[in-house]
This record gives C-alpha cells, sequence and structure tokens, in this order.
C-alpha cells in the first residue's frame, strides 16, 4: 500500500486511493481488457486486479486524457448563464471527443493499429465517424436522430466557432435566442443517449458495479 504523505488525512487518501482504482478499472473495461459479462462480482474483481497489476508493472503506463467531463460541465455552466454560442462551442467539442473516444479504445478489436486508428479520427467527417464506426468496431448503430442533431449542433457551433453567422435583424433577438436554446436541449437528450449507449456498449452495465467493488 502506498505510504500516506503527510498533510492529507486518512479519509482524503482513501477517497483518492478508491477513485484511482475506479479509474483504472473503468479503463480496463472500457478498453476490452476484461470482459465483465456472466462474471460474478467475485470473479469481476478478481480479473481486473490482475490486469491493474499488469498494467501499472510495465514500463510505460498508456494515458489518454478524456476531457468529456469538463467540456460538459463547462457547457452546461454556459448554458444556465443564457450564454448560448460558448455553450454550443462546448457541445459539439464534447460530441467529437466522444466518438474519438469510442475509436481509441475500441479499434484494436477490429485489427486496426494505432496509426490506422489516427487516420480514421482525422481523415473521416464526423457524419461519416457516426454512422459508420460503431459498425466498424463491431458494435450497434447509433440513433440517426441523434446523429442529426449531432450534426446540427455542429454546423450552429461551426458557425460561431469560425466567426458566420450571417447578418440578422436585431428585432429577432428573442427568436435567434429561443432556437439556440432548442439546440441546446437536442444536445442533452443527445449527449444523455450516447452516455448511455457507451455505458451500455462499451462497459457493458459495469460501471455501478466497479464503484461497489472498490468501496
Amino acid at each position: 500500500m502506498a505510504i500516506k504523505p503527510d498533510g492529507v488525512t486518512r479519509k482524503r487518501w482513501d477517497k483518492a486511493s478508491r477513485r484511482l482504482l475506479q479509474g483504472i478499472y473503468s479503463s480496463l473495461l472500457a478498453d476490452g481488457y476484461v470482459d465483465p459479462v456472466g462474471k460474478t462480482d467475485e470473479e469481476l474483481h478478481r480479473e481486473l486486479a490482475k490486469a491493474a497489476v499488469q498494467l501499472v508493472n510495465q514500463p510505460v503506463i498508456p494515458r489518454i486524457s478524456d476531457h468529456r467531463q469538463t467540456l460538459l460541465r463547462q457547457a452546461r455552466a454556459f448554458a444556465k448563464t443564457g450564454e448560448e454560442e460558448m455553450a454550443i462551442l462546448l457541445y459539439g467539442t464534447w460530441f467529437e471527443h466522444w466518438i474519438n473516444a469510442l475509436l481509441s479504445k475500441r479499434t484494436r478489436h477490429v485489427g486496426l493499429t494505432e496509426t490506422e486508428t489516427r487516420l480514421v479520427m482525422r481523415g473521416m467527417q464526423l457524419e461519416a465517424k457516426y454512422r459508420c464506426v460503431p459498425t466498424l468496431l463491431r458494435m450497434p448503430r447509433l440513433s440517426l436522430k441523434h446523429v442529426k442533431h449531432v450534426m446540427d449542433i455542429t454546423r450552429v457551433r461551426n458557425e460561431f466557432a469560425h466567426y458566420k453567422f450571417r447578418a440578422r435583424n436585431i428585432d429577432d433577438g428573442d427568436k435567434e435566442t429561443k432556437q439556440l436554446q432548442v439546440v441546446m436541449g437536442r444536445a442533452e437528450a443527445a449527449v444523455d443517449y450516447f452516455t448511455r449507449y457507451e455505458r451500455r456498449n462499451v462497459f457493458k452495465g459495469s460501471k455501478r458495479r466497479v464503484k461497489r467493488l472498490v468501496e
């Protein structure tokens, strides 16, 4: 067990240790190193612990930064303060990160190399990714309704990001604000759908189990 540093309470140290272990276990499940299907909690915990030990004993531990929670938190904060364009900018970025995260975690299971995965990430248009990547990864297709919402949000995001807004009548301000609020509502619905898709098809319903295992 790691030695608790001075100045940190035992309670905070134990909480941080549990969260770190949860993160490692969740990463192992997301990347497909451990399949939770058909395993008891004891079997799953044993297999996760073994894989975690193998992971941390590697000379170099692979690390991929995932900024989705930060992007979503900031998007919602801007939405609450009425800064719709900034919120949509961050929602649109979240959708790009979501599909790229799916690619980075699962492509090795279909035989793609890291170089090939990067080519797909950089060379494939966003709509093509959302329409084709799940099938490429042998996963269920995504809802076309939510894919359309992603593309609508991306279009508005790009108009704002690249300063391509058309000239508008200042008397239409309320109407435009309402339209942006509709777009944000669709963004939230899409976030909810893709989050549930990931829990069901990537983590296979095991995220709550992981939390329970390390409590």
